[in-house]
């Protein structure tokens, strides 16, 4: 059965948008300060236990939970009607299904 959503949702998920906008900007001078906000935005999202949007979840890699960003830490290719983005820094690869 599905939680209700509250209003209290609504600004985690805001904070969370937030932390990973301030992770955009930082990535170039301070890219561990970006993988902090990372964390940060992880650890608001499953104590309020609210799941990430799409869009937010490709942005850092599952398996070691870099922020990731195209051409700096990682590689975004399609092959075979998946788009495979691949970590630098733990060389883990994220298949998703490309339409």
């Amino acid at each position: 059965m599905a939680r209700p959503t509250s209003s209290g949702n609504t600004l985690v998920l805001e904070r969370i948008g937030q932390l990973f906008e301030q992770a955009s900007q930082s990535f170039t001078l301070h890219p561990e300060r970006s993988n902090r906000y990372v964390h940060m935005a992880r650890r608001l999202s499953m104590k309020h236990r609210t799941p990430l949007p799409k869009s937010l979840k490709r942005r850092f890699c599952h398996h070691c939970y870099r922020y990731l960003q195209s051409g700096k830490n990682c590689t975004v290719r399609i092959r075979d009607k998946k788009l495979v983005i691949s970590c630098f820094s733990c060389k883990h690869h994220t298949r998703i299904l490309f339409r």
